[in-house]
C-alpha cells in the first residue's frame, strides 16, 4: 500500500471527520492498494493528553560527534550534504 495523500483538518476530504472528531481528528490519509485495486481511508486521532516536560537531550549510547568543513566553490549553490 502506498500513502498518496494526507490532509490536515479543514481541509478538503476531512470536513465530516472534523465535524465527528473535532479536535482529535490530526489528519485523514488516502492508502492506494495497487495489489487489491482499492483505496483505502483512514484517520488518525488523540485518544489521550497528558501533561509532559522535556528533558535536556543527551546523545543516544554510543553515539559519535563528527564534525565536518564543507567549502563552496564556484557560483552555484552548494550542494546537498546527506
Amino acid at each position: 500500500m502506498e500513502t498518496r495523500l494526507t490532509r490536515r483538518p479543514g481541509q478538503a476530504g476531512t470536513k465530516k471527520y472534523l465535524a465527528r472528531y473535532g479536535e482529535r481528528l490530526v489528519c485523514v490519509r488516502y492508502l492506494y492498494d495497487e495489489r487489491n485495486r482499492c483505496r483505502h481511508k483512514t484517520i488518525e486521532l488523540i485518544v489521550e493528553t497528558v501533561p509532559w516536560e522535556p528533558n535536556a537531550r543527551r546523545p543516544r549510547r554510543g553515539a559519535r560527534l563528527c564534525f565536518v568543513s564543507l567549502l563552496a566553490h564556484g557560483t552555484g549553490p552548494p550542494a546537498l550534504v546527506h
